[in-house]
């Protein structure tokens, strides 16, 4: 299997047992095997996938994981302001959709 067909079903069996209590956000290229980090917007997993933490109910928080850098000194504080802006767009697409 590959994590875009099997995130869903962890989601629903961890979250409807209300055992998921922190989401380290990520997004990757490939499997889960080999894969590589990349910014959220460029990988596998997308909105849908995601819908399920609010099937779940799920009321914790999500905050970013790892982000791709680069040479710039202040590389690591612009991906975390992408990565956070990022999660809350998502947050927001997920809650009005119904």
């Amino acid at each position: 299997e590959t994590p875009r067909k099997e995130e869903p079903e962890i989601i629903r069996y961890f979250g409807e047992r209300k055992k998921i209590f922190l989401i380290h956000f990520r997004n990757i290229v490939s499997d889960r095997n080999k894969f590589q980090e990349v910014w959220p917007d460029e990988g596998v997993i997308t909105a849908p996938e995601h819908a399920g933490l609010k099937k779940v109910e799920y009321e914790h928080m999500v905050v970013p994981d790892h982000a791709p850098g680069h040479k710039d000194p202040e590389s690591g504080r612009q991906a975390f302001a992408f990565e956070f802006g990022y999660i809350k767009a998502m947050i927001q697409a997920v809650m009005d959709k119904d």
